[in-house]
């Protein structure tokens, strides 16, 4: 009972690893926010099996990449379960094509779910950490493929998940101690 009591929201959680990361949460006691975009089954699946099993869950589609759904999702899951303790920052995408053949929709298109989603997603659940006197952890999800396996197809996948890691040690060094 690691989390109890504890409020952890994740980024695109009702598919792969991060279904089983909300699911494990659960059997900490945590309370579980599922965030979903376009897999609303999946995510209502993983809200069930969390409920099932006597914890709070809730799913919330939102577009990471846009701000006013960010902060709707953020205060929505305020006002279910009062605060956020955990935030894991996992939505993702990418987009496979020759770099001379990319467009700049489907640069941006990625850039903008798994840089600025991350960045968006951080600032807004951090002003709402830093209201509640608790410890917060926030985690950012990046690739090896930014260091071992290039591929000039994913050309802007491998700079997100780059950019990623930059965007962690800034703020792991304007919030610290206060959040991990």
């Amino acid at each position: 009972m690691k989390f109890k009591n504890k409020v952890v929201l994740i980024t695109w959680a009702s598919k792969w690893i991060w279904r089983a990361t909300a699911l494990y949460f659960w059997k900490e006691w945590a309370s579980v926010v599922v965030n979903y975009l376009n897999s609303e089954e999946n995510a209502f699946k993983v809200v069930d099996a969390i409920k099932k099993m006597w914890s709070n869950s809730i799913a919330i589609k939102w577009d990471v990449s846009d701000e006013n759904q960010v902060i709707n999702m953020v205060n929505e899951s305020i006002k279910i379960f009062w605060k956020i303790d955990i935030l894991i920052n996992n939505a993702w995408i990418i987009i496979s094509e020759p770099i001379l053949s990319k467009t700049l929709n489907q640069w941006n298109s990625v850039i903008n779910t798994n840089l600025l989603g991350t960045f968006l997603c951080s600032k807004h659940v951090v002003t709402k950490m830093l209201d509640n006197n608790n410890w917060w952890v926030i985690l950012n999800v990046s690739s090896i493929n930014w260091t071992k396996y290039f591929s000039p197809d994913e050309i802007n996948y491998d700079i997100s998940k780059a950019w990623i890691i930059a965007l962690t040690k800034n703020f792991a060094k304007a919030f610290s101690p206060k959040i991990r």
